[in-house]
């Protein structure tokens, strides 16, 4: 009689667990993720696998305490659009793997000068790679992300040159809406598609190919972004939603 073999694979997770795992590599350098394999047994006629689905919960806003009120703003208002289903968030991968990488993102934002007053913000430094125990979820986070104090996502007009600010996609610099879209143009730079490629490829200096990644974002979120025109800048059930105290 010929042996059946089975093997079932078990994933156990504690009741609410949030615990992530990051890979910090070489400056610029992607890691290779190492996957575990499973090797069969000579002697064993077949292997089956048992998933265990668990249940997953929309990620909640984080901890209010910043001092930017003005980043504050714009944090909650991506929250709001990718918190519903809706082609922004799916664009993303959906409501909980997106709002999982931008509370990330989010965390780690930091107001500062950058030499470049066009740029709205920049992710630069060593990259993690980060994986979420709980979701499978897979993405990267930059060493540093800043957003530019004298840029477009604070001003509409340099103080330094003395002009105004090209929109970001069709939206005035400074406002809302153009808050909104650059920090889902960042996002967008840390997860994957479903070819496995990046959302955004790595624009870096190149000034068209940054504007292609906004636009393209635009496309996908574009009623959501108009819809903040008739929003509340503070929902009445969170009374100050805004990020993570800062170190």
């Amino acid at each position: 009689m010929r042996r059946e073999c089975c093997v079932t694979l078990l994933v156990l997770l504690a009741a609410g667990a949030t615990h992530i795992a990051a890979l910090a590599i070489d400056k610029d350098i992607e890691p290779e993720v190492e996957r575990a394999r499973l090797r069969e047994p000579e002697d064993c006629g077949s292997i089956v696998f048992s998933k265990v689905t668990l249940p997953v919960t929309l990620p909640s806003p984080l901890t209010p305490g910043i001092k930017d009120q003005t980043l504050a703003s714009a944090y909650w208002d991506v929250y709001r659009i990718l918190r519903d289903d809706n082609s922004c968030s799916r664009f993303y991968g959906g409501s909980v793997a997106s709002l999982t990488v931008f509370n990330s993102l989010a965390a780690q934002l930091k107001k500062d000068t950058i030499e470049e007053t066009s740029t709205g913000a920049r992710m630069k430094g060593t990259i993690a790679t980060v994986v979420n125990s709980q979701t499978g979820l897979s993405y990267r986070l930059f060493e540093k992300a800043v957003l530019n104090a004298d840029g477009p996502f604070y001003q509409r007009w340099s103080h330094r040159t003395r002009r105004e600010f090209l929109k970001i996609g069709s939206h005035p610099s400074g406002t809302r809406q153009a808050r909104a879209l650059i920090l889902l143009h960042e996002l967008g730079h840390l997860m994957r598609g479903p070819g496995g490629q990046w959302l955004l490829p790595n624009d870096g200096e190149n000034y068209l190919l940054s504007q292609k990644n906004t636009h393209l974002v635009e496309l996908q979120c574009r009623e959501q972004l108009k819809a903040l025109r008739h929003e509340n800048a503070w929902p009445a059930d969170y009374e100050q939603p805004a990020l993570a105290k800062s170190k």
